[in-house]
């Protein structure tokens, strides 16, 4: 893949906090929603149970992922989608 292009997923996760211990548990009240990775996520997807860190600082621990079925060109600042299969 070239440095002008980009691999996106969609993730299910939750967020969480961690405890006094150190380790990661869903927080109160939380339940799961969608984020889609980016040109601007830092860190690459590895597996399930990785802890993301939102733009809105927000920790996400990854239940589950899907490539998206898109790759973006960047042209510039402008992101133009391009379709590689059917959704």
């Amino acid at each position: 893949m070239s440095k002008d292009k980009y691999e996106t997923h969609l993730f299910t996760g939750i967020v969480v906090e961690q405890d006094l211990s150190g380790n990661y548990v869903p927080k109160d009240g939380a339940t799961l929603h969608r984020w889609r990775t980016g040109k601007h996520t830092k860190g690459k997807y590895k597996h399930t149970g990785q802890v993301f860190l939102t733009e809105n600082n927000q920790s996400v621990a990854v239940l589950s992922q899907e490539k998206l079925g898109l790759e973006f060109l960047v042209l510039e600042s402008i992101s133009i989608p391009k379709v590689l299969g059917p959704f």
